[in-house]
C-alpha cells in the first residue's frame, strides 16, 4: 500500500506539467519542452505557461 500521507495535497496536472517543464528547461532539452507545450490546450497552455514561468523566476531569484 503506498503512502499517500493524510490531508496532504495531490498535485494537480498543471503542476506534473510545470515540474516537467522546469526540470527539461534545467536540463536545457528544447525538444522536450516544446513536446509538453505544442501539445496542450491552448486554456491549459496558457495555465502552465503562466505558472511556469512564476516557477522560472523564483528559481533565478535562488540562485
Amino acid at each position: 500500500m503506498s503512502g499517500k500521507g493524510f490531508g496532504q495535497r495531490q498535485p494537480s496536472k498543471i503542476d506534473k506539467i510545470i515540474e516537467s517543464a522546469v526540470r527539461y528547461c534545467q536540463k536545457r532539452n528544447p525538444e522536450a519542452l516544446d513536446k509538453i507545450f505544442d501539445n496542450l490546450p491552448v486554456k491549459l497552455n496558457k495555465q502552465v505557461l503562466y505558472q511556469f514561468t512564476k516557477n522560472l523566476i523564483q528559481i533565478k531569484h535562488q540562485e
